[in-house]
C-alpha cells in the first residue's frame, strides 16, 4: 500500500517507537540502510484512512516489534 515490494526488505525503527517516527524524530531503516520512513508513514496513512476508517474499525491486533504495527 506503501510501493515497497513484496516481500518488503526487513526494517527496524532506530530513534524511537511509531510516534517519533511520525514526528520525524526517529526513522525506518532497512538492513541495507535505507531510509523508508515515508514509505511507512504512507503506507499507515492509508490503512487509517481507507480500511480503519471506512469500515469503522475499533480494535486491532499488533505484532510487537513490528515498524508496520
Amino acid at each position: 500500500m506503501a510501493g515497497l515490494k513484496t516481500p518488503r526488505p526487513s526494517c527496524e525503527i532506530y530513534g524511537g517507537d511509531g510516534e517519533n517516527v511520525l514526528n520525524g524524530s526517529a526513522k525506518v531503516i532497512s538492513k541495507s540502510g535505507k531510509d523508508l520512513s515515508l514509505a511507512y508513514i504512507k503506507g499507515a496513512q492509508f490503512v487509517l484512512e481507507q480500511v480503519i476508517e471506512k469500515h469503522g474499525i475499533e480494535r486491532a491486533v499488533l505484532k510487537s516489534g513490528s515498524p508496520s504495527c
